[in-house]
């Protein structure tokens, strides 16, 4: 079984103005495309995703890598090096933890959260973000692009 090392490819950039979520006694670590680290808690973060559930998971079907190893000289059991930019990654962890639920100023804010928790198996938030499009103004404004995307995700509200 290969095993990766914990060492990300580059210095992990700063978040930027958006107050992202991150704890500093988080003992996993999601790393964005834009290199944009948010330390979670793999406890919380195996109740929303199969992902997390297994100790021995490296790799998720070749877009995502797990590093399951201890980082030395931390609390930090894993690093996950994610395909998805940080505002993406940061409105999906907004919908999973409790506090200030994310913020979508257009559809298309709203469909590419939503196709980023499909494939990665957030089911809560995807049922969160079904939710928020039937009740929303799209319903009227955008019928038929919201039927196709109900289609493809199969969403049945």
């Amino acid at each position: 079984m290969t095993r990766y090392r914990c060492t990300p490819s580059s210095t992990p950039a700063s978040p930027p103005d958006l107050p992202y979520i991150s704890y500093d006694n988080g003992d996993l670590i999601l790393q964005s495309s834009d290199n944009v680290e948010f330390r979670v808690h793999l406890a919380v973060m195996s109740l929303v995703a199969p992902l997390f559930r297994n100790d021995n998971m490296i790799s998720l079907e070749g877009y995502t890598r797990v590093i399951y190893d201890d980082v030395e000289g931390t609390n930090v059991k894993g690093i996950v090096l994610c395909e998805l930019p940080a505002t993406v990654l940061g409105n999906i962890l907004r919908s999973i933890y409790p506090g200030e639920r994310p913020h979508f100023d257009s559809l298309n804010e709203i469909v590419t959260v939503l196709f980023a928790a499909d494939k990665y198996d957030f089911k809560s938030v995807v049922r969160d973000l079904e939710i928020l499009l039937v009740s929303s103004t799209y319903v009227s404004t955008e019928p038929l692009r919201l039927y196709s995307l109900s289609r493809k995700l199969r969403i049945s509200r």
